[in-house]
């Protein structure tokens, strides 16, 4: 199961990129999610939409509350590597963009 990944991908988002990582967890399963390096939104899945698709779309939702932030909206099996690619190569674009 994806989740089984958020331990690890929020701790290396958290102390190799000093970024605070979001899950959003769509499903109507209970578990405990591990909080130590990000925060967790458990959302109920809506019937008779793919709940795939409600994962999918729930990231670019919720970006609309973090006006303030800059964004990265990726999977949760996507575990970050170059601190480059992710905040050095965006450092000139102005925080209005």
């Amino acid at each position: 199961m994806y989740v089984d990944f958020w331990p690890i991908v929020s701790m290396v988002w958290r102390k190799k990129f000093n970024i605070h990582p979001i899950l959003l967890y769509v499903d109507n399963n209970d578990i405990e999610l591990d909080e130590t390096y990000g925060s967790v939104i458990k959302m109920k899945p809506i019937e008779n939409i793919s709940d795939t698709f409600q994962a999918q779309f729930a990231r670019i939702w919720h970006s609309q509350f973090l006006l303030n932030d800059i964004c990265i909206l990726t999977d949760i099996d996507m575990i970050p590597l170059s601190v480059w690619f992710f905040k050095h190569q965006i450092k000139d674009i102005e925080s209005s963009k």
